[in-house]
């Protein structure tokens, strides 16, 4: 699910796959499978760090695809690198590129595809817009993360008492862009209000003028002075106004 950042740098030594500086010769071919365990290298290193760091992916598989039988590279008198392009995911089917440095430049890009195993939450049941998240329409699944859609969901901490955006059908995937915040205030209902400077706090009621959120800015009217304030709702459901 993870956006890559900074490349971590993934070097074989052409000599540990077969081929040294004093044997390669002059018109030497890089032997495909360096060029393959570079590539393998590099991505076994980044899912490490990744899957440690995300507690939810128990483990993840490299597959490396083939190259070209009609591939002749010079061979690298320096050691090989590796990169994904900016934005690749770790997961499904990817490219690396692996670079030569060396006297005689090249660079080659290996397919490849990354099958990672671990948890995503799914709807239990279908369930319709505006359904309030509950762990009775839930469940967390455990199995290979494979065609998983971006912004999949891995714990079900995250999802409780959210509200959800359109209908989901039985055992659909849940995504973050599903998901909204349940509303806190209505149009037209009575509300804390807490406004207050150097302090001092006071607490009043007023009428909440639209619908809202935890986090969300309202409009509130004073039923009394009929003014009308803007604030932000609280996780309690009270407003905290600028002025009152």
């Amino acid at each position: 699910m993870a956006i890559l950042g900074a490349i971590l740098p993934v070097i074989i030594l052409a000599s540990a796959h077969g081929v040294s500086a004093g044997t390669a010769g002059k018109h030497a071919i890089q032997p495909p499978a360096t060029i393959q365990a570079t590539a393998r290298s590099y991505l076994e290193t980044l899912l490490a760090h990744r899957n440690s760091d995300s507690g939810h992916i128990s483990s993840s598989e490299v597959l490396i695809g083939k190259l070209d039988s009609r591939l002749r590279l010079t061979v690298c008198d320096t050691p090989l690198s590796a990169s994904l392009p900016a934005g690749a995911r770790l997961s499904g089917k990817t490219t690396v590129g692996v670079r030569c440095n060396g006297s005689k430049p090249w660079t080659v890009y290996v397919p490849a595809q990354i099958v990672s195993t671990g948890h995503y939450v799914v709807a239990k049941t279908a369930l319709q817009r505006g359904a309030l998240i509950t762990s009775e329409n839930i469940e967390l699944r455990h199995e290979k993360l494979r065609n998983m859609p971006r912004g999949y969901i891995p714990e079900l901490e995250s999802v409780h008492g959210k509200v959800l955006k359109r209908h989901v059908s039985t055992g659909q995937v849940l995504t973050a862009a599903m998901l909204g915040e349940a509303l806190l205030v209505k149009k037209g209902q009575r509300v804390a209000v807490i406004a207050g400077t150097n302090g001092l706090k006071v607490s009043s009621v007023g009428i909440a003028e639209s619908d809202a959120a935890s986090g969300d800015r309202v409009k509130v009217r004073n039923p009394v002075s009929d003014r009308v304030i803007a604030g932000v709702v609280e996780p309690n459901g009270s407003v905290l106004a600028d002025t009152w």
